[in-house]
């Protein structure tokens, strides 16, 4: 009552409209057939309407409670069936239908055409842009269903007018909220068609009446036997009418139109559709002719199917749409009285000259009725039934032409105001609702997207069906189905989850089930853990709560855990994951299943999780059967017999019977695609739903040709430029219908071509083309939801192949087609629906992008800060939108990211987010643009001298962190310190040590110190992250993982290596537990091991641990990219120390290539390659001079990019020290060694391993300046802190190097004993713990040889 309340205000007033409202509504109607002089003011900005379209739902009084105990009960039980629904979908039931959520109002107007062509084009132009900008303020789409256009000359041809029309009836009501069909009655009865189809009873029976055994009828029986003709295709066979027989019996997969049908069709359409009187010579016959309609040479087909149709008695299709959208049992029964418009028109004087546009002439039909008669009565029953059932009729009497004008503006304001209640209604039920919408989750609505894509026909595979739902039912782990493309893989699975229905209802067991690649959710490996993850907690909401503790972030990860503790409490789970090859190729989880699956093979499995997977037999399945234990299974061909037996179920389903001619042409064109295909066999049948029984055909023999075939009958039968309109959009771009229709509109080769005479009022293509083309698709298509929108897209991938090679392959065509959808989304609102227009934001910089239209896209993002604040929950959308900038700097020099993003604080913008962490994060982790983060983090009111953040909210405390960081990055290391450790102590005091952003905090101002060099202060902080996180999670977490390598890496830098070591095998040991051994973070683990048994000089173990890394990226990343260099690296420097010289080349210069071309030359990692190089061809002796370049520039460089103070420098400058006194430069290493030393010492301390070095190089250029007690003084330094780092006892490499040098400074003071002892010592280091001809093994023998001989 509420509702109805509220909408009957806003009708009263609008049922007296105002003097300005009148005034606005005038029409001109001296021209009458000049359309765009019809409306002067668009009806949005007329007085009335203008106040309608500002109408907004009023706010929900506040819920207090209701007194009505039954009201209480219908809730209670509304949200318990509510609840049972989604109990059902997410335990995996795949028959629980989710209640359909439908936006839409799509209404078919129906009447004779030319009488009521005003009126339509009236609509159209003058009432439909409104109503569609007062539904768009709600999300509802609306659509006028025209049928004057969009009935193909094929389809006329074939007799399907009547066909078309009822379906769009029945299309109409399924699909609309509210009313579906607007009926308009006036003078005129419509056209009656020949009988499309007659039953062999109803045939032989005519044949009887009119012929008899004395022939009586000659005529009536010979236009039988000429137009209907029997085909046994159809179920039951019956007689079908067919004006070209001839053209059927062609032996061809194309028909194309006579001539003399498109010559009628151009003579009929300038009738129908202009708006100029019909001349007095056109016969009555052609007034009323259906739209496309052909003649033969001697213009008697018209004639003759008019008196098959009076013989017949056959109704108008006009009485006909009636009858399906109002007045016959089913209409009834779905409410039609409710649901239908109806409105009649009666003209009392009519002039000469309009007599035959809106009037019948007085026809005898077949029962003795005229065309008046069969309307008068038609009108009767109509207003009849509105009337006894309370629907919507008005009937309005006309006294001449003359008064057009008054009653248009009435027509069209009644069906305005009709359907803007019927959008009120909506609006105010949709949000008067106090129930959760259990069913606008994007987990249950994915869930179901998946559970309906399984409901296929399938036949045959019963024992390799049998064998995989008894895995589903009693098996762990994982097993795993491959085959070539459309060998039906997908049908098996689904049929699998069929036959699991019962089975996991009996057992309360949950069905995960996944095609992956048919919507945004199900293309990468943690959008489709995130997916199963929700629909998991939905169904074990107690266990996922204990299981998933709040700190875990990574959907994979919590996956993991969820699916452990489930299998724990008994809680089977089954996941039927088909296609994991349709995971995007960039996503390393699609080479990498357990990195977001849990282990799919060996005695890691879980005992109650079963999982079956298929893949086609690719770099996929080579993934899979690398694992140990793996267990694969081909599914093999198809083969005659189930093709056969697939034919037939498929005949039964779509009630065609196909001959055995025809038949076995399939079945042929089966076995010569030469792969068994399934696909094959479902794109032939469905093209064979169009052949008749008699018809000869030939059938291509491979999966492309049946596609091939099946776009050229599309553009055959609905226009050439219109097919590639559509399909090239939806397969550059997943689009929306309305997106579509509004795409191809664009186009005008498009409208050129659907439009041969005469342009509807709003320009659009026909919602009826559109939707005819969309279902002979629809078994080719998948609906996506992105961005808010459901588009469609190609289910398969072969189809999307198809059409890229039929329709793309031509530049001129893809840059037309980019183009459109540039025009399209530009003028499209950044608000739409009241909501943020994601798919604009989206869609726009992409189409941009593609054209290389550099200036414009650079104008978008300089312009649109919300294309960036959009993504502000999700880092994939920041990467895409970084993508773009960087693109852009490749061509153009600005706008420049640093500039142009910071300015977005000051432009205006719809997102509800915080713009400085926003950006400023964005700059700072995408772009290293810290000037421009810290001018942007600024802007949050913070003042960074405040000695004290008493008075800052939370927020601008976590700002001052991330300003802190930014510094980190900077190597402004004191000011950073400053910051982060206030913040540190500030979050404590507020949240506690525990806190998320407490713990993020703490790790940054650890991973600070650790830069500055600090690592006493480092190895406090990290020891206390460690024991928090162990407290906290316990000890199996990712985050105490993450601690693990912090602390980890602070004794390694610390030179603690055995310490190192011991954390970085924790860490290791928690990743491969949570991931297994080929996910990113176990990559980086083994990376850590393996370096600490590097600097330990276990090189055996370092290249095992490295190598195991690399493999591990190779198959994430693949080669060209950044992780894997640092891993090449690493294999080179191991190579390196190990004395394998010329392996270490290889790698080097490896890595290098890649960092350049991945990182650019002038980054840190990149820049480093210079030493790394340098010191080799230094140790190998080879080239001196090559390695002084590369050091020199490797130093130079580095301060370019680093401050003086940075321990980086000290890196650089010692080695070229070490050069410079092979060289006999002493005073020049002398320099650079004291600078190194001063550095490492400040930064590093008296003990590191790394001072040690330095002091080694100091005391060789000492001895080289005959200084023997400054160079005894630097050597026993060194000595001393190796001893401490690598044990007095070790085999360590380092530690033979300092007694070598020892060994040096005895021999030149002359002690041979001494000198030979030390010596002695190194090299018996060195054979313990190098490989056998190890370079510094050799050099430690030679020079005890040496010292021997001397």
């Amino acid at each position: 009552n509420n509702i109805r309340n509220e909408v009957l205000t806003v009708s009263d007033m609008l049922e007296t409209k105002t003097i300005a409202d009148d005034q606005h509504d005038t029409i001109n109607h001296d021209h009458d057939d000049d359309e765009h002089r019809w409306w002067s003011v668009d009806r949005s900005e007329r007085p009335t309407w203008k106040e309608l379209l500002a109408w907004q739902p009023p706010p929900l009084p506040p819920d207090i409670g209701d007194d009505n105990d039954d009201d209480d009960s219908i809730s209670t039980s509304s949200t318990c069936a509510h609840q049972s629904i989604q109990d059902k979908i997410v335990q995996g039931n795949i028959g629980t239908v989710i209640p359909s959520k439908r936006n839409t109002i799509r209404i078919m107007l129906s009447s004779t055409f030319q009488d009521y062509s005003r009126e339509r084009n009236f609509l159209l132009k003058d009432v439909l842009p409104f109503l569609k900008a007062f539904g768009g303020k709600f999300g509802i789409d609306i659509w006028l269903s025209e049928m004057r256009w969009g009935i193909s000359d094929e389809a006329v041809r074939l007799n399907r007018t009547t066909e078309i029309c009822l379906k769009e009836v029945q299309r109409c009501r399924e699909e609309s909220i509210g009313h579906y069909f607007c009926l308009m009655l006036g003078n005129r009865y419509g056209y009656r068609p020949a009988p499309p189809t007659l039953s062999i009873e109803q045939y032989n029976r005519a044949i009887q009446i009119v012929g008899g055994e004395d022939g009586k009828d000659d005529k009536i029986v010979t236009l039988l036997k000429k137009y209907y003709h029997l085909d046994e295709n159809l179920v039951p066979p019956a007689y079908v009418f067919l004006r070209d027989l001839g053209k059927m019996h062609q032996k061809s997969t194309v028909a194309k139109p006579t001539a003399a049908t498109a010559t009628w069709k151009e003579r009929w359409e300038s009738l129908i559709q202009s708006m100029i009187p019909p001349n007095n010579d056109i016969q009555e016959e052609e007034l009323i002719a259906p739209d496309g309609v052909g003649e033969d040479d001697d213009d008697t087909f018209w004639d003759e199917e008019q008196i098959l149709s009076k013989f017949f008695d056959v109704p108008s299709i006009t009485e006909r749409e009636a009858i399906a959208g109002l007045l016959g049992d089913t209409a009834k029964d779905l409410g039609s009285s409710k649901r239908a418009l109806l409105y009649h028109r009666h003209i009392e004087h009519i002039d000469d000259q309009y007599y035959r546009r809106y009037c019948d002439t007085d026809e005898r039909t077949q029962d003795g009725k005229t065309r008046l008669d069969k309307m008068n009565s038609l009108k009767e029953r109509t207003s009849q039934y509105m009337n006894d059932n309370g629907g919507h009729f008005r009937s309005f009497d006309i006294n001449s032409i003359d008064d057009m004008q008054s009653y248009l503006n009435d027509f069209g304001d009644d069906f305005c105001l009709m359907v803007c209640k019927n959008i009120q209604e909506f609006v105010l039920s949709r949000s008067q609702d106090r129930h959760p919408d259990f069913f606008e989750s994007a987990t249950i609505k994915e869930i179901s997207l998946h559970h309906n894509h399984a409901k296929q026909l399938f036949v045959g595979r019963e024992s390799i069906v049998s064998k995989l739902v008894q895995h589903c039912k009693l098996g762990s782990g994982a097993l795993v189905i491959y085959g070539t493309s459309g060998c039906g893989k997908t049908s098996i699975l689904a049929q699998v989850a069929q036959e699991m229905q019962d089975h996991i209802a009996k057992e309360n067991q949950t069905l995960v089930l996944r095609f992956l690649g048919i919507s945004p959710a199900s293309s990468t490996s943690e959008a489709v853990a995130a997916s199963i993850l929700s629909q998991l907690t939905l169904a074990h909401p107690i266990i996922s709560k204990k299981a998933v503790p709040v700190g875990v972030s990574r959907p994979s990860e919590k996956l993991q855990r969820l699916l452990r503790a489930l299998s724990s409490a008994d809680k089977r789970v089954v996941f039927i994951i088909d296609s994991v090859d349709q995971l995007e190729e960039s996503d390393p989880g699609r080479l990498n299943l357990e990195s977001w699956l849990p282990s799919l093979f060996g005695p890691s499995v879980l005992k109650n999780v079963g999982i079956l997977l298929s893949t086609l037999p690719n770099e996929c399945l080579d993934a899979i059967t690398s694992i140990a234990h793996a267990r694969v299974q081909e599914v093999p061909l198809f083969t005659k017999i189930e093709a056969d037996d697939m034919i037939t179920a498929l005949s039964v389903q779509h009630k065609h019977n196909l001959q055995p001619f025809q038949r076995e042409k399939i079945m042929n064109g089966f076995e010569k695609d030469g792969n068994g295909s399934t696909l094959y066999l479902n794109v032939a049948f469905f093209q064979s739903l169009e052949w008749r029984s008699w018809q000869d055909v030939e059938v291509p023999s491979s999966i492309h040709s049946q596609i091939n075939v099946l776009f050229h009958a599309l553009k055959r039968d609905l226009g050439t430029e219109f097919v590639q309109s559509v399909i090239s959009h939806s397969t550059l771009s997943a689009a929306s219908q309305t997106e579509l229709q509004q795409l191809a509109s664009i186009d005008e080769a498009v409208t050129n071509e659907v439009f041969k005479h005469h342009r509807p009022p709003d320009g659009l293509v026909p919602p009826l083309l559109l939707a005819d083309l969309l279902e002979r698709l629809e078994p080719y298509l998948v609906s996506r939801e992105i961005d808010g929108v459901r588009t469609l897209y190609w289910y398969h991938r072969v189809f999307w192949e198809a059409a890229e090679s039929i329709f793309l392959q031509n530049h001129t065509v893809k840059h037309k087609i980019h183009s459109q959808a540039v025009h399209f989304y530009s003028n499209e609102p950044i608000i739409k629906n009241n909501m943020l227009n994601i798919r604009k934001l989206h869609q726009l910089p992409f189409h941009m992008k593609s054209l290389k239209d550099w200036k414009n896209l650079g104008h978008f993002l300089e312009t649109t800060p919300d294309a960036l604040l959009c993504e502000v929950n999700g880092s994939t959308g920041q990467a895409k939108y970084a993508s773009f900038w960087r693109e852009l700097s490749k061509h153009v020099n600005e706008p420049k990211v640093e500039i142009s993003v910071p300015m977005f604080l000051e432009k205006p913008s719809y997102s509800e987010t915080n713009k400085i962490l926003v950006v400023g994060d964005f700059l700072k982790e995408y772009f290293n643009a810290y000037d421009s983060a810290l001018s942007v983090y600024v802007q949050g009111n913070l003042d960074m001298d405040e000695t004290s953040f008493l008075d800052y909210t939370d927020e601008q405390v976590e700002l001052m962190s991330r300003i802190g960081d930014t510094f980190t990055r900077m190597s402004k290391y004191e000011k950073a310190y400053d910051l982060l450790s206030k913040c540190y102590m500030e979050l404590c005091k507020r949240k506690g040590e525990e806190d998320e952003v407490s713990l993020q905090t703490l790790i940054l101002l650890s991973r600070l110190v650790k830069d500055m060099g600090r690592y006493e202060e480092s190895l406090e902080l990290d020891t206390k992250l460690y024991e928090v996180t162990i407290t906290k999670y316990g000890g199996g977490d990712e985050k105490v993982a993450d601690a693990a390598r912090q602390l980890a890496r602070t004794h390694y830098l610390s030179g603690r290596y055995r310490i190192a070591i011991g954390f970085y095998e924790e860490n290791l040991r928690i990743r491969n537990s949570l991931y297994g051994n080929n996910h990113f973070q176990t990559a980086i683990a083994l990376n850590c091991v393996g370096m600490a048994n590097k600097v330990l000089g276990n090189y055996v173990n370092a290249l095992k641990y490295c190598n195991e890394a690399y493999d591990v990226k190779m198959v994430l990343f693949g080669l060209n990219h950044s992780d894997t260099a640092v891993t090449i690296d690493n294999l080179g420097s191991i190579y390196h120390l190990n004395g394998d010289y010329d392996m270490a080349m290889e790698k080097y210069e490896q890595a290098w290539q890649i960092k350049k071309d991945t990182l650019g030359s002038m980054h840190c990692d990149t820049v480093m390659m210079y030493g790394n190089i340098g010191r080799l061809l230094h140790d190998q002796g080879l080239d001196l001079t090559k390695s002084r370049e590369l050091l020199e520039e490797n130093l130079k460089l580095r301060l370019e990019v680093l401050p003086p103070e940075h321990p980086q420098i000290a890196v650089a400058k010692s080695p070229l020290a070490q050069l410079y006194c092979d060289l006999g430069l002493y005073d020049e290493a002398l320099k650079l060694a004291q600078e190194a030393l001063e550095l490492r010492l400040e930064v590093l301390g008296q003990n590191h391993p790394y001072t040690s070095f330095t002091h080694d190089t100091i005391a060789k250029i000492y001895l080289g300046l005959d200084h023997i007690d400054k160079a005894k003084e630097h050597a026993k330094k060194s000595l001393s802190i190796r001893r401490n780092v690598y044990g007095d006892n070790s085999n360590h490499p380092r530690l033979a190097i300092a007694h070598l040098t020892n060994a040096a400074i005895f021999d030149s003071e002359g002690d041979k004993v001494q000198a030979i002892a030390e010596a002695e010592k190194a090299h018996d280091m060195n054979v313990k713990g190098l490989r056998d001809g190890h370079p510094l093994t050799q050099k430690s023998e030679s020079f005890l040889i040496q010292l021997k001989s001397s």
